[in-house]
């Protein structure tokens, strides 16, 4: 039997999640943020040629996902990384309802908050 040695990584991707040598989630929210962020700003420069629902079917199939894709794995993703989320999506709402920074788009869109969302999808999960 031969011995091989293990390689270190201080990170590693497996099934478009990242892991770090810490098991932490920071790494894995930064890509999400990066990845959904070139959506939201293709959705930005294309807003002005989508209805409303148009814009919100872009962002309900194309973005959001993005954004929760294994959210049951990565739930405690520490404070400040799930207010990088929420402030992603919140920006998002703002194009998709054209309103400014002190309006509340996502009550106008009545889209949950990110956190609310991953906690019914672990409820889900649970349950089932």
């Amino acid at each position: 039997m031969s011995v091989k040695q293990i390689e270190r990584v201080y990170e590693f991707t497996y099934l478009g999640v990242v892991f770090d040598e810490h098991l932490c989630w920071g790494s894995h929210v930064k890509k999400v943020i990066s990845k959904a962020g070139k959506h939201v700003g293709m959705l930005g420069r294309l807003r002005n040629n989508l209805t409303t629902h148009s814009a919100n079917v872009v962002y309900i199939s194309l973005i959001r996902p993005i954004l929760e894709y294994c959210d049951t794995l990565s739930g405690r993703c520490g404070e400040a990384n799930s207010q990088a989320l929420e402030a992603l999506q919140k920006r998002a709402g703002r194009i998709v309802a054209k309103t400014s920074r002190s309006s509340p788009a996502m009550d106008i869109l009545k889209w949950l908050a990110l956190a609310e969302r991953r906690r019914e999808h672990v409820f889900q999960l649970v349950k089932n």
